[in-house]
């Protein structure tokens, strides 16, 4: 996995992250009616039209996450990642094809 690949799966979790701490009574509701671990992970990827790696992270927050301090940490995280990646999407691709040897 490259390093652009890691910032857009942790952008992806930050985001599935700010989203569930937003709709946070909702997402109780679907764990609670869920069956079984797994079952949750599916209707919170569903509930939040993420991916199951974000799911389990959202089920795996701890109600420490839930205080205003770190729910603002989450979302700054989420603006630097998004950033760092437009910033990189900007950057011409090094494949060389605009080099000259002298």
């Amino acid at each position: 996995m490259t390093e652009q690949d890691s910032r857009v799966e942790r952008r992806e979790i930050a985001r599935a992250l700010v989203t569930a701490l937003e709709r946070r009574h909702e997402l109780l509701d679907v764990v609670v009616d869920s069956e079984d671990y797994d079952a949750a992970i599916e209707s919170i990827a569903a509930a939040l039209g993420t991916s199951l790696v974000a799911a389990e992270a959202v089920l795996g927050l701890s109600f420490d996450r839930l205080t205003k301090v770190s729910r603002k940490r989450i979302a700054a995280e989420l603006e630097d990642l998004n950033s760092q990646l437009s910033f990189m999407a900007e950057q011409p691709a090094n494949s060389g094809q605009n080099l000259t040897l002298r």
